[in-house]
């Protein structure tokens, strides 16, 4: 009797998804609306597990641990990946971090149910808080890959080309005319990056993608803009920042960038680009997260302030065999935008 599991696993849908936001506001101080929860979950998109004390009648959810589909590249290999988060655990439960405890538990019944040969996903990655990565390594679920750092610019006028060339240009809304034929682009920038990096683990970034977890976001606001020619119309890719309120940037507040779609040497270009772009809106800073392996070869900096490490990047031990051996040594390309949460 004395190792009977204190917990039981289940499988967690819509129906659930009250108690969920609740341990949400219990585990982050914030609450997760109605409408962040189906952004999340909603219409296949994510999934998720909870963990209940077997000893409670009231069966109050105790653990959480969800994730939503990413389509994950490497070379020519493409599979079904999981980007795990939402991770969260009760704070009168937090003591129970063991083998046998509700994270351990929770986190072992979403790998085992979901990822792994003949299972929906072939892989789980994911950004854990360094706790919660030391445990899922410490239980052999987890494997850290790298860092991922913020690096931060002074927003400043530009020099050479990218002060008389190039400009951003914002994308069409998404119930303008044009619009369709400008997501058929960025389709295109996307399959070009993916091809310009066939040694990096890069995550999918189409027009579906980029239009999901930045135009649809329920409650953040982002800048999604072409850099273009201010002459010949030529596009190099599309630039997503994260901006503040207008009376924030005026007052010197940051602004993040979160993402990149197009061919990694244009990368710098458009950084400096965005950083001009801050600047004549009143912006103090352009900060952003990178992986490691990406601020070693694409992303310019000036050393500083020094980059600042921010967290760790996962992925889970248990995959399927489609998976490519390759996944654990290859440079990943991650920014902001790859999180949930940013």
């Amino acid at each position: 009797m004395g190792d009977r599991p204190r917990w039981r696993c289940e499988a967690l849908g819509e129906d659930r998804q009250g108690e969920i936001r609740a341990l949400f506001e219990q585990v982050f101080g914030g609450s997760m609306s109605e409408a962040l929860w189906r952004w999340k979950y909603d219409g296949g998109r994510g999934c998720a597990s909870g963990a209940r004390a077997d000893d409670d009648p009231q069966g109050a959810l105790l653990a959480h641990y969800g994730g939503t589909a990413r389509t994950l590249c490497l070379g020519n290999a493409t599979f079904a990946g999981v980007q795990m988060g939402d991770v969260m655990v009760r704070p009168d439960a937090r003591g129970v971090l063991s083998r046998s405890g509700p994270f351990a538990r929770v986190t072992r019944h979403f790998i085992d149910e979901r990822v792994g040969d003949g299972l929906r996903y072939a892989v789980g990655f994911g950004f854990p808080n360094a706790r919660h990565a030391r445990l899922g390594e410490l239980l052999g679920l987890y494997r850290a890959l790298g860092e991922v750092r913020e690096l931060a610019w002074p927003a400043a006028n530009p020099t050479g080309q990218a002060a008389w060339r190039w400009r951003l240009a914002p994308l069409p809304a998404l119930d303008a005319p044009d619009a369709p034929r400008a997501w058929a682009r960025v389709d295109g920038l996307g399959e070009r990056m993916r091809r310009a990096l066939p040694e990096w683990l890069i995550a999918q970034r189409n027009g579906a993608w980029v239009r999901h977890r930045y135009a649809d976001h329920p409650h953040h606001r982002y800048r999604l803009d072409w850099l273009r020619c201010r002459w010949t119309r030529r596009v190099l890719g599309v630039v997503v920042m994260r901006v503040p309120a207008a009376e924030a940037a005026a007052a010197g507040a940051g602004w993040e960038w979160m993402d990149w779609i197009g061919e990694p040497r244009h990368l710098p270009l458009a950084i400096e680009v965005a950083r001009a772009e801050a600047a004549r809106a009143g912006a103090g800073w352009l900060r952003g997260w990178f992986s490691a392996p990406l601020i070693a070869r694409f992303v310019p900096h000036a050393g500083e302030p020094a980059p600042v490490p921010v967290c760790t990047w996962c992925v889970t031990v248990r995959r399927s065999a489609d998976v490519p051996a390759a996944l654990d040594a290859a440079p990943w390309w991650l920014t902001g935008g790859d999180t949930d949460f940013r």
